[in-house]
């Protein structure tokens, strides 16, 4: 019961193009497995189990949009991730856990504004990005971990990045 599933459009409308994708994916995670009971060198107490816990729903959407303005060089490039996952979290050996589960969300966003064909042959671009993602792991009855366990995580980063190409030549471009 595992299947992955994606769609992916772009278009040219001049001076604008897009794309928009979205992957689904999800499996049971209930695969069949020798369990050794956490005593390796033991053989008379394996057992074939099947992994409980181990379950996902996993989603990805991706979306952009470029404008090229024709006068001038310059290209506005939007790029957009979105991300979210669940997930049973099985535990390691014979510490499973049935009820442990993470959840992350997680969004990105840029843009990069390009100016092309300075002195020629050179390229500037200045990116802009930022991303936030939360984390939520539980572990209600504290199977895996020192005891029970809910916590949320929130992460923002931000920043931005200059970057010049130049092409040196005709088979290389210098980076920066």
């Amino acid at each position: 019961k595992t299947f992955e599933t994606s769609i992916l459009h772009s278009q040219k409308l001049r001076p604008f193009s897009y794309q928009v994708g979205n992957t689904y994916s999800r499996s049971d995670g209930d695969f069949s497995f020798t369990d050794n009971n956490g005593t390796p060198f033991n053989l008379t107490d394996d057992r074939v189990r099947k992994r409980r816990n181990n379950e996902f729903a996993r989603h990805s959407l991706n979306t952009g949009l470029q404008l090229v303005i024709p006068y001038g060089g310059i290209t506005v490039d939007f790029k957009n991730q979105l991300f979210r996952e669940d997930r049973g979290i099985p535990g390691l050996g014979n510490l499973t856990s049935d009820t442990a589960d993470l959840s992350t969300t997680r969004n990105g966003t840029s843009v990069e504004l390009t100016r092309r064909g300075l002195f020629n042959r050179l390229d500037l671009s200045l990116v802009p990005h930022f991303e936030f993602q939360k984390q939520q792991f539980s572990d209600p009855l504290g199977e895996i971990g020192l005891g029970r366990t809910d916590n949320d995580d929130l992460t923002l980063r931000y920043g931005a990045r200059l970057l010049a190409r130049m092409t040196v030549g005709t088979h290389q471009r210098w980076t920066a």
